[in-house]
């Protein structure tokens, strides 16, 4: 089978999308199947492990940026790329489109317009949802209006649309898509790479974050939080990776001379198991109208190190249903420095608690979200031929099976 992917980041970025990426192109070719990836430049954290046996037909012109203005024109000459170099390509039994840059999903309605060829949409963030939901465009603008009609025409032109858990797919649903077409596949982390990671003994109660610490995250209640634990010289908070706000965040402690918290740039992967030895909990967090529109990744890794959550968000999104279903961790609610600033107090004085939470979240992992489950679900998911399980019953696609697909 013919499988080609379209997504502006892929291996050897380590970033999100990109990883889930290449795990899953990595297992289709492992199958047999012949896969093509249309991607952009590698500008960021590199990949460590060999490249997938895929086809790579990869943009040479200008790579991704975090500037506004070459952001948007990095987007447009990767999409141009792509646009021709998906025309020019042998016929494909099926397109996927991933969502950077925002409306790749216009690429395969083309080739499914011109030449029938199925087209599954993954999608990783709702745009323009999230744009709109991080303060980026205004709701009812005329802009916002023409992009969001675009969306929903493309969504709908679709054969599939992959959701990363039930928030998303509530939200594409009740943007007007038809439940018929939206299947939910939860993401995943490699457990072979990241393992168990036993707590290295410390007189320090350290609060994690990996990653980027962007718009679409609460920054102001961790803010608040820290400020009033600030006094409290067993308790850090260590913040590894990028994001606007996180250099906000960082601006903001130094200013007012907090001691107790550590920014880091980002780390290679190899160095998480160090990493997640020195922390107690994994730290989480998206603004209360974020919900449905992005899905936070990195709970997994959390997860598959043993190291319970601490989410600041909406209670009803995929991480706190996830920690709800697996009493993995805690959430607390956005504006809510009070209680988020008692709870760590709490956690500190109750290691034991803390370790309990990490054992049942590492079960968790192993039985739901490592990469064979994670990958399984999405193989399934692209599977045109038959309907999905979680199709067929409303579920969510948590099983633990290998989907072989019919050459």
């Amino acid at each position: 089978m013919r499988i080609l992917f379209v997504n502006q980041f892929y291996w050897p970025d380590r970033t999100g999308a990109s990883r889930l990426l290449t795990d899953v192109t990595r297992k289709l070719a492992s199958q047999g199947h012949e896969v093509t990836v249309i991607c952009g430049r590698s500008t960021l954290e590199l990949d460590s492990q060999s490249q997938p046996a895929v086809t790579v037909l990869r943009a040479s012109r200008l790579s991704f940026s975090r500037n506004p203005i070459l952001r948007v024109a990095s987007y447009l000459c990767f999409f141009t790329f792509a646009a021709v170099k998906s025309v020019l390509l042998k016929r494909q039994d099926l397109v996927v489109t991933l969502t950077t840059p925002p409306f790749t999903s216009l690429l395969g309605n083309l080739l499914h317009a011109t030449r029938r060829t199925p087209h599954i949409i993954w999608e990783m963030d709702m745009y323009p949802e999230v744009a709109v939901d991080t303060g980026v465009l205004r709701d009812r603008s005329l802009v916002t209006r023409c992009l969001r009609t675009l969306s929903r025409w493309s969504r709908r032109r679709a054969n599939r649309v992959i959701a990363l858990g039930e928030c998303m797919r509530n939200r594409l649903i009740r943007s007007g898509l038809p439940e018929a077409k939206v299947v939910t596949a939860e993401n995943w982390a490699d457990g072979a790479q990241i393992g168990v990671v036993a707590a290295a003994p410390a007189d320090r109660f350290v609060v994690f974050y990996s990653g980027n610490l962007g718009m679409a995250h609460d920054m102001d209640t961790i803010w608040e939080a820290i400020q009033r634990l600030a006094d409290h010289p067993s308790i850090q908070f260590r913040f590894v990776g990028g994001g606007i706000r996180k250099t906000r965040l960082e601006a903001l402690c130094r200013a007012a001379g907090v001691r107790n918290v550590a920014f880091e740039a980002f780390r290679p992967s190899n160095s998480l198991p160090e990493l997640f030895a020195s922390s107690r909990v994994g730290l989480v967090t998206q603004v209360e109208g974020s919900l449905g529109s992005v899905v936070p990744s990195k709970i997994y890794e959390y997860l598959a190190a043993g190291r319970p959550l601490l989410y600041v968000g909406p209670a009803d999104s995929t991480t706190g249903l996830t920690i709800r279903r697996f009493d993995c961790g805690w959430q607390v609610n956005c504006g809510d420095a009070q209680g988020l600033s008692e709870l760590i107090q709490y956690l500190d004085r109750n290691p034991s608690e803390v370790n309990r939470a990490g054992e049942r979240g590492r079960r968790a992992f192993l039985e739901h979200y490592d990469i064979e489950a994670g990958t399984s679900r999405v193989a399934d998911a692209l599977r045109l031929d038959t309907e999905p399980a979680a199709q067929r019953s409303g579920a969510v696609l948590h099983q633990n099976t290998t989907v072989e697909y019919q050459r």
